[in-house]
C-alpha cells in the first residue's frame, strides 16, 4: 500500500482495513517531495494515525519517490497505490484507486496463486 499524498490518506485507510484481516501487508508513505521543514510533523501525523499494531509495518521513505512512482505507474498523486510482490520481490499484481469489490477479488486471487507455488 502506497501513498504519495496527504490526500491519498482517504484511499489508503480503507484499502489498510480491508487487508489487514487476512493478509499480511506493508504500507509506505513518500514525503520526498514534502518540504523538509515540514517532514517532521508529517512523520509525527503520520504515526499518530497508524494504529500501534500496524507501525512495525508501516514505512515513511524520504528517497526513491521517482522510481516508485514509475514502479507502480502512477497517475493520481491522491490515489492509493496497492502493489502486490512475489517471493522474488517482482510486481505481480497492481492497482490505484479506491477500494472496490473487484479489485480486491483481483488481489486475493493472486495471493492465493502465489501462495500455491
Amino acid at each position: 500500500m502506497i501513498g504519495f499524498t496527504h490526500a491519498s490518506q482517504s484511499q489508503t485507510k480503507p484499502w489498510t482495513e480491508r487487508l489487514a484481516a487476512d493478509f499480511d501487508h506493508y504500507s509506505i508513505a513518500v514525503l520526498e517531495d514534502a518540504p523538509r521543514l515540514v517532514r517532521g510533523m508529517a512523520v509525527g501525523g503520520i504515526k499518530g494515525s497508524v494504529p500501534k499494531d500496524q507501525r512495525d509495518r508501516f514505512l515513511v521513505i524520504f528517497k526513491g519517490e521517482k522510481e516508485m512512482k514509475a514502479a507502480v505507474g502512477f497517475e493520481r498523486p491522491d490515489d492509493a497505490y496497492v502493489v502486490l510482490l512475489d517471493p522474488d520481490g517482482s510486481i505481480v499484481w497492481r492497482f490505484h484507486g479506491a477500494v472496490n469489490e473487484n479489485a480486491l477479488g483481483e488481489l486475493k486471487t493472486r495471493i492465493a496463486g502465489i501462495k500455491k507455488e
